[in-house]
């Protein structure tokens, strides 16, 4: 039993890195598809819409990374024991 949630616990953080790799290539995505602006007003605005996508990323991101950060205490040397 202990071994089926050990291979569970490894595969959540499996998919939490996963998705923080899903997260990367949105904001890859996010400043490639970049448009130049040509006024000051468009580049403000395409800003302020970089920034809230950005956000809503990063949220995920800090979320993610705190598993990642859970599931290697979890699985440290001083923790094997559980294991």
């Amino acid at each position: 039993m202990k071994l089926q949630h050990c291979a569970q616990q490894w595969a959540d953080y499996n998919s939490s890195i996963a998705q923080c790799r899903e997260w990367l290539q949105n904001v890859e995505n996010i400043v490639k598809d970049v448009d130049l602006k040509s006024s000051l007003e468009e580049k403000q605005q395409q800003l302020q819409n970089i920034q809230v996508e950005f956000s809503k990323c990063h949220v995920t991101f800090q979320i993610k990374i705190l598993h990642i950060h859970i599931y290697l205490f979890y699985f440290s040397s001083e923790h094997t024991s559980r294991c």
